[in-house]
């Protein structure tokens, strides 16, 4: 069914909140309801469509939308912080596709690219969030590092009044 106002179907509108949400097409495609199959195709067809691409720009800036908490931030950098490498390969060291990556290992990656040279030859380059700024962040959020020095020796001051011009010998 078509929604009067936006002309998106429902699934589309779901799409476009999952997508807020996760910012991985794929992810959202999944939870909106296309098949695991065609996720990606179907999310990465989603994003290019204009009238979709306005209506999450719409749910972006609409204010009952932005909801994030503290627990979201804390979970989103941990996906990234405990991030494990290993994840992402199959028992054959092969790189597995972004759609059959759980949640978290999903999160953790900053890029995904599949390049195919003139001889057929497939190249797969994944770049991950920075595990250490995460960590940083993390720490901070949680209070774990004092970056402010507290000093509590209590020190006293005494001052001297030398309005006198001191004596010459």
């Amino acid at each position: 069914m078509i929604d009067k106002i936006t002309g998106l179907t429902e699934r589309q509108i779901n799409f476009c909140k999952e997508f807020l949400v996760s910012g991985n097409a794929t992810q959202a495609a999944i939870k909106a309801g296309y098949s695991k199959r065609n996720a990606r195709s179907q999310g990465n067809e989603n994003t290019t469509k204009p009238d979709i691409l306005a209506y999450i720009e719409i749910l972006r800036k609409s204010p009952e939308f932005i909801r994030v908490t503290p627990e979201m931030v804390i979970h989103e950098l941990c996906s990234i912080a405990f991030q494990d490498i290993r994840k992402i390969f199959t028992s054959i060291n092969r790189i597995k596709g972004i759609e059959v990556l759980d949640e978290d290992t999903a999160r953790a990656v900053a890029s995904f690219e599949i390049n195919k040279d003139k001889n057929g030859v497939v190249t797969t380059k994944i770049k991950m969030f920075d595990k250490k700024a995460a960590l940083d962040s993390l720490a901070r959020t949680l209070g774990m590092f004092n970056d402010k020095l507290k000093n509590e020796n209590k020190v006293t001051v005494q001052i001297l009044d030398y309005t006198d011009e001191p004596e010459e010998n």
